[in-house]
């Protein structure tokens, strides 16, 4: 058993220390912690459990680690995603994807993945060690929410597709995404 379960999906974020802090600091963190693949959804949520693997021929895939997904409608976003070491994630759209009243139907959106610009090796002594370092360098926070992408994370031509979604339903068993340079 992995040691997150796979309910939510791991991050490493640094915080450093003001030379000057106080105790007890005004400033609070809240880092968001993103759904994983075994992560349990209602049966009408609007969303996708998707895969990224790298370029690769079926027979010699390469999961793409630690991937981040946007779903973006009108050049907004509407749903983000962490991906997990075996390239795995649970996209959920937000609520108001659509905008006011009931979602429209069918929900076309962008589907974008982002990554590193190459697979990078995971040292065999820490199943997590190719885990982005995420460090916030100044207020206001962009990294806890897990807005802001890691640094050197890029899409490809490859990994950004038009996804129908279905309101009230979880994709599922859809072709996976491509991460290739």
């Amino acid at each position: 058993l992995p040691i997150w379960t796979r309910r939510f999906t791991p991050r490493r974020i640094a915080y450093p220390l003001p030379a000057d802090i106080r105790v007890p600091s005004p400033r609070v963190r809240r880092p968001a912690l993103f759904p994983g693949a075994a992560y349990p959804v209602p049966d009408t949520v609007t969303g996708l459990r998707g895969r990224v693997t790298w370029g690769q021929p079926d027979s010699d895939e390469v999961p793409a680690r630690w991937v981040r997904v946007e779903a973006t409608l009108g050049g907004q976003v509407v749903g983000r995603a962490h991906g997990d070491d075996r390239g795995e994630f649970l996209l959920l759209l937000d609520n108001s994807a659509g905008g006011l009243g009931d979602l429209p139907s069918p929900l076309v959106a962008q589907v974008t993945v982002f990554g590193p610009a190459a697979p990078l090796p995971v040292p065999a002594d820490d199943p997590l060690g190719d885990l982005p370092l995420e460090t916030l360098l100044a207020d206001p926070d962009d990294v806890s929410p897990g807005t802001l992408l890691p640094p050197g994370y890029v899409s490809t031509p490859l990994s950004s597709r038009a996804v129908q979604f279905e309101p009230g339903r979880l994709l599922t068993r859809q072709d996976k995404f491509f991460f290739h340079l």
